[in-house]
């Protein structure tokens, strides 16, 4: 706690008393405990701050140049409420402060720009999230396509497949046996050849017809194994083409929706700046006014002072004269 009035003139008395050496024990003591508590109350931050510092706090908070400041804590030792920056000045000086520059208001009075996304960017942001997924999926017919060139690469022909290959096969290799018989029947007619001499002839279109259809079997399975690589072929290519279109639509989508969130987070970061800047200048224009105000609150105190100090002067030079009149 800061000492008190009374506890200081105390003090003055028991030092006054202690230099002129009639302080006597119990004044020493008491002596010694006012001086540990006035250096307690210095180093003590609890401890009520005394006029001048109440003023040099308050002329740095209202922003005062170096002038003021001085002229405002010169004054403050004349007073127990810091003097010219009481509440009451405080007050008188930020109404004509705000007299002088009534633009310049308590509450925000420089624009500012909501920063709040809009409708537009939701739904831009929505369309590159559902065209993605899309670019997902494969299309029916692609899926059909695939589908269809997957089971073909891995079971080839089907029975009725199969079944309708033998039956043209064993057609064709019946039909060059009845060309080749009645080819060599008529061989015979035209040489008159008769008896066992004449199944001879026969001979080559039958050894055809059985060697055609001993490979017949092996003839399908060779015609199916090409269709399976056939099949397995249109397959991969149907794969990677998709793979690569799927790739590049998903590379353009995720670079659109980048380019629009970082257009958004630019956007939304340059009004963020602005309005501090705004705020930061109504701050640095409510301390100017407030510092004009109080300015002026300072000047006229000055100018009282003056005026008074010129009163008091003529009035003594006013007695002066009397007396010199009265003498003569």
């Amino acid at each position: 706690m800061a000492l008190t009035k009374q506890e200081k003139n105390k003090l003055k008395k028991l030092k006054a008393k202690k230099k002129a050496g009639t302080l006597g024990e119990k004044g020493a003591a008491k002596l010694a405990a006012l001086q540990a508590a006035r250096r307690a109350s210095k180093t003590d931050p609890d401890a009520p701050k005394t006029s001048k510092q109440q003023a040099k706090e308050k002329a740095k908070e209202l922003g005062l140049n170096d002038k003021q400041t001085n002229k405002l804590v010169k004054e403050s030792g004349k007073s127990d409420v810091a003097g010219a920056i009481s509440e009451k000045n405080v007050n008188k000086g930020v109404e004509i402060g705000k007299a002088l520059a009534p633009d310049v208001i308590d509450t925000p009075f420089l624009d500012r720009i909501q920063a709040q996304r809009t409708g537009d960017v939701d739904n831009l942001l929505a369309n590159y999230d559902q065209n993605r997924q899309q670019a997902l999926v494969d299309s029916p017919e692609l899926q059909y396509s695939l589908n269809t060139l997957k089971q073909r690469a891995e079971a080839g022909y089907t029975p009725q497949e199969r079944e309708a290959l033998g039956l043209n096969a064993r057609t064709s290799i019946n039909q060059t046996l009845n060309t080749g018989l009645r080819a060599a029947q008529a061989f015979n007619l035209n040489r008159g050849i008769r008896g066992g001499i004449a199944g001879a002839a026969f001979n080559p279109a039958l050894i055809q017809a059985v060697t055609s259809r001993r490979g017949l079997e092996n003839d399908i399975m060779l015609a199916e194994m090409a269709e399976k690589t056939r099949a397995l072929s249109e397959f991969s290519g149907l794969v990677q083409n998709r793979d690569q279109n799927r790739t590049s639509n998903l590379l353009n989508i995720d670079t659109g929706k980048s380019n629009v969130v970082s257009t958004d987070r630019a956007y939304t970061s340059d009004v963020a700046k602005y309005n501090a800047e705004q705020a930061a200048k109504e701050i640095a224009a409510r301390t100017a006014r407030n510092a004009t105000g109080l300015g002026i609150v300072t000047d006229e105190r000055d100018v009282l002072r003056q005026d008074d100090l010129i009163n008091k002067q003529l009035k003594q030079s006013k007695k002066n004269l009397d007396q010199l009149l009265s003498i003569v």
